[in-house]
């Protein structure tokens, strides 16, 4: 929702809300459903925990991916994510550059060059949301499989989503994260940063999403 639109400097990303993301997923499962006998859903980042909150909620999904989902962000100290999730949504809208050395000037064609501060509180909450229901009850999708590369997401905030699911309710869930010294970020399905070596994160990638 708000994305995809023309203007890489538009502000319609921060009317976002948590909701949104929910509704958005449980479409896109209903559309794939319908379509086939086999639903395999999967997200990077916010699309990460899109994929994870539909993983918790909807049991007609097979295989739930989480690449590098959004549980947290290194920038911000695990202590203090809820008061800033919280600060984010009531305080007046910032945006953020994508890059800020090349702010304007980022080459990237398919991604907006700002953050709203407000999308980003919405999608902290969201993030919230998971990890409640991950405390309360097992997830309802068949299996779910989790991988993590980057620095730029809290993958500790990750990893302890994934001990509820497994530890406390059972549930097959496989991980698996990128070795260190490949140097990615946290675009790895990029083709045209070639930081992110698309040669070998592609390959791995369907290796682990067919086995």
């Amino acid at each position: 929702p708000y994305h995809g639109l023309a203007d890489r400097m538009n502000t319609e990303h921060e009317k976002l809300r948590a909701e949104d993301f929910t509704r958005y997923a449980d479409s896109v499962v209903d559309i794939a459903r319908g379509l086939g006998d086999h639903v395999t859903m999967a997200g990077i980042s916010c699309g990460g925990l899109i994929t994870g909150w539909a993983a918790q909620q909807r049991q007609d999904i097979d295989l739930a991916v989480l690449i590098s989902p959004g549980f947290g962000f290194k920038a911000i100290p695990r202590f203090w994510t809820p008061l800033m999730a919280w600060a984010f949504r009531v305080f007046p809208n910032l945006y953020l550059w994508d890059d800020p050395q090349k702010k304007a000037d980022n080459p990237r064609p398919y991604n907006y060059l700002r953050l709203s501060t407000h999308a980003l509180g919405q999608i902290l909450r969201l993030s919230r949301s998971i990890r409640v229901l991950a405390q309360r009850k097992a997830p309802a999708a068949d299996s779910i499989l989790v991988i993590t590369n980057d620095p730029a997401v809290d993958n500790i905030a990750t990893d302890e989503v994934v001990d509820l699911w497994h530890n406390r309710w059972a549930k097959e869930v496989q991980t698996y994260r990128f070795p260190a010294d490949l140097g990615l970020g946290h675009d790895i399905i990029s083709v045209d940063d070639p930081k992110m070596n698309v040669a070998v994160v592609y390959p791995k990638l369907f290796e682990l999403i067919d086995q």
